[in-house]
């Protein structure tokens, strides 16, 4: 436990190390490819669709997105 908490305060440690080191342009690049991968996963996942299930069919107000209040 205390091995592995260590390990991660070192990798963490060493990352905020490198990011302030990183130049502009590096930050730049980083943001960029993580858009990219983003846009992918999107394209992969497709859209959202709502919830189809009994509960959301009897409770209309509980779906997300539909601005109503749940019915009592």
């Amino acid at each position: 436990m205390f091995v592995s908490l260590l390990y991660l305060s070192l990798v963490r440690l060493g990352q905020f190390l490198l990011l302030r080191l990183c130049s502009d342009t590096g930050k730049d690049v980083e943001i960029i490819v993580l858009r990219h991968r983003l846009a992918v996963l999107r394209r992969q996942t497709g859209p959202m669709r709502r919830r189809t299930g009994r509960c959301w069919r009897c409770c209309p107000g509980c779906c997300p997105g539909s601005g109503g209040r749940p019915s009592s």
